[in-house]
C-alpha cells in the first residue's frame, strides 16, 4: 500500500496490476511433510513403494527435481531408492495415493541409488516416459487425471 502511494505521488504507473486481487488466484498447497510416506502404486494398482525424500533443485528456482521412492517391492535392499521426477506420477482418484503407471518389470525401477548418493540428473528414460505417456515434461509436476474418463492418449500414436 505504501509503495502504491509513492508511485501515485510521483505520477508513475505501477508495474503491478492494480486491479488484481490476491484472492483471485488461490494457491493449492501441500507441504513436503505431506509428501513424505505417500503411497505409490503401479499400473496394476499394487503397492510399489513410498515417498521417502523430496529433492529440490536450488539452481532451478527450487523446483522439485525428483522424489526418492523407498520400501520398493521386490528383492531390493532396504536402503535402495529410485529417483522419480514429479511429471512421471499421476493421480486418478482424490485419495492421497499416487500412480506410477508403469508395468512391474519396467526397467527404470531397477536403477536404484543409496541414501546420500543422490543422482545429479534425471534419467533420460523418465524424461521420455513422461513425454510419451502424458505429453509433458518430467519436471512438469503431478498429472491430475481425477476428472478424466480415460487415460491420456499417446500423442504420437493416436
Amino acid at each position: 500500500m505504501l509503495l502504491a502511494k509513492l508511485y501515485t505521488a510521483q505520477g508513475a504507473v505501477p508495474y503491478w496490476n492494480e486491479n488484481a486481487s490476491a484472492a483471485s488466484d488461490p494457491l493449492d498447497l501441500t507441504t513436503a511433510d505431506e509428501l513424505d510416506g505417500r503411497l505409490i502404486r503401479d499400473a496394476d494398482w499394487n503397492q510399489l513403494g513410498r515417498v521417502e525424500e523430496v529433492l529440490l533443485a536450488p539452481m532451478d528456482h527450487w523446483k522439485i527435481a525428483y522424489l526418492s521412492i523407498a520400501e520398493l517391492r521386490g528383492n531390493l535392499r532396504p536402503e535402495d531408492r529410485i529417483p522419480v521426477p514429479m511429471g512421471a506420477f499421476s493421480r486418478k482418484t482424490i485419495s492421497p495415493t499416487w500412480l506410477l503407471d508403469v508395468p512391474e518389470d519396467f526397467g527404470l525401477l531397477t536403477k536404484t541409488f543409496e541414501v546420500g548418493d543422490w543422482p545429479q540428473e534425471i534419467d533420460r528414460g523418465w524424461i521420455e516416459f513422461s513425454q510419451e505417456k502424458y505429453g509433458r515434461s518430467a519436471l512438469g509436476g503431478l498429472v491430475d487425471l481425477t476428472h478424466k474418463d480415460e487415460e491420456p492418449l499417446n500423442t504420437k500414436n493416436p
